[in-house]
């Protein structure tokens, strides 16, 4: 099997990373805050704990949303070396410094437009592949945390859901504004 070379997938694979530690903070502090949920009704000496597991929580949220930005300022570096390196298949330049190699599959044809039209369509291809490949898992990831804040609500954790929606709109906001900043 060939090799494929390009000069774009390390800057994909570093933001991949990021993103799956990001999950894993967000899984995190999802459990702590059902177990603080109800622990403190299930037992008076575990709500003494409570306080160091809701700290702890805001640090797993906090490091969750900076992962997020990390990764969001990430994806689009990593997309602009793969739209460079498009180019420099398509046209037979050296924007990026480094040519791709077996990462196209169509290296029989000449640098010019009948090859920036086939790259393209290969870049779509994959593109829509990997796309769908992604919903799944971000729907599941989705579902879960609304099962769990639903779960909350319906067992009496009104305050939880106060505190999560009066959270949700400044969270947002910033990230928004850090977004254009970065």
């Amino acid at each position: 099997m060939l090799q494929i070379i390009s000069n774009h997938t390390d800057a994909f694979t570093q933001a991949k990373t990021i993103s799956k530690i990001g999950n894993y903070l967000l899984l995190s502090s999802t459990v702590v805050a059902i177990f603080t949920t109800y622990s403190g009704s299930i037992c008076i000496t575990l709500a003494a704990a409570n306080d160091f597991l809701n700290n702890l929580n805001i640090v797993l949220i906090l490091l969750y949303i900076l992962f997020e930005l990390i990764v969001n300022s990430l994806l689009p570096k990593a997309e602009l070396r793969r739209r460079l390196g498009y180019l420099d298949n398509s046209f037979g330049t050296n924007f990026t410094g480094k040519q791709s190699e077996n990462y196209y599959n169509n290296e029989n044809l000449k640098h010019g437009l009948i090859k920036l039209a086939a790259n393209c369509f290969e870049s779509c291809f994959f593109t829509f592949n990997i796309s769908r490949r992604m919903i799944m898992p971000l729907a599941i990831k989705n579902i879960m945390i609304i099962i769990a804040f639903l779960a909350a609500a319906y067992f009496g954790e009104k305050k939880f859901l106060i505190l999560l929606s009066q959270l949700t709109l400044p969270v947002v906001l910033v990230q928004q504004l850090l977004k254009l900043v970065i």
